[in-house]
């Protein structure tokens, strides 16, 4: 190996190891914007002052969401982190439910929220996690109650 081969192999891993410092982009502009544009903050705050839309969207009326939300929202509340700050608890639910309601493709619901689809897939994962454990709570209350009339 001579000099210039030992020149060629050094301008190569200079670039290579420039390349891979590069910072890559954490969060993607499109999503950046989700608190001003993303379908929680825009369409469904909106639709609260609609009951039947409302209902139509989410499969629940506005007081059965809101008492959901009491239940289950301090058991789906994230902390906020120097990096990001987490979903609010009222648009994991929204997010989930919207999910359940319309089958619709993570990919759809993720751009109608501005949320990254990895992100959907956790919320959903652990929202429905969190309605499966309180669903069995509340079942094994109602078969511990006294039964009248039999």
């Amino acid at each position: 190996m001579d000099l210039d081969d030992i020149t060629v192999m050094g301008a190569v891993v200079c670039l290579y190891t420039q390349r891979r410092r590069r910072r890559r982009v954490w969060v993607h502009e499109i999503l950046r914007r989700h608190e001003e544009l993303g379908g929680f903050h825009r369409l469904v705050l909106e639709l609260r002052l609609d009951r039947e839309r409302f209902q139509r969207y989410f499969r629940l009326d506005i007081q059965q969401f809101d008492s959901l939300l009491m239940k289950i929202g301090p058991l789906i509340a994230m902390q906020s982190t120097n990096y990001s700050r987490p979903i609010s608890p009222s648009e994991r639910l929204a997010i989930c439910l919207r999910f359940l309601a319309t089958g619709d493709s993570y990919r759809t619901i993720a751009n109608s929220y501005r949320v990254a689809v990895r992100k959907l897939d956790f919320v959903k994962s652990k929202v429905s996690k969190v309605f499966v454990n309180v669903s069995m709570m509340f079942i094994l209350e109602l078969s511990r109650m006294p039964v009248f009339g039999f």
